[in-house]
């Protein structure tokens, strides 16, 4: 990247990006640990995506969950988000919520 722009500074998402999840896995799991791994979402009776498009931001990720899916039909994919992502073509039920509504939806699924 140096040569082609002349900066040897270059500051990229990735460093922005994940910054609140670190903060966030170290508030609830006290270290910053990923919390759960691919045979758990394999496994899973149902996979809920909020506010994520993983068809594109998590694609290795998303690909195990289109296979999951279909090696398993009953599993159940719920996607919240108010935008029609790729990630809906795999989803069982779309819950295009405003997005003022999501916090009180995921209130609700975690009582």
């Amino acid at each position: 990247m140096k040569g082609f722009i002349g900066a040897a500074n270059i500051d990229t998402n990735s460093r922005l990006c994940m910054s609140s999840a670190v903060v966030g896995y170290k508030r609830a799991f006290g270290e910053d640990v990923v919390p759960c791994g691919y045979e758990d979402v394999e496994n899973s009776d149902l996979v809920v995506l909020a506010g994520s498009n993983a068809a594109w931001t998590h694609p290795v990720l998303y690909q195990r969950l289109v296979q999951a899916k279909h090696h398993n039909p009953q599993m159940m994919v719920v996607v919240i988000d108010p935008r029609r992502t790729a990630t809906c073509d795999i989803a069982d039920l779309h819950l295009a919520l405003a997005p003022a509504a999501t916090p009180g939806c995921l209130s609700v699924c975690l009582m």
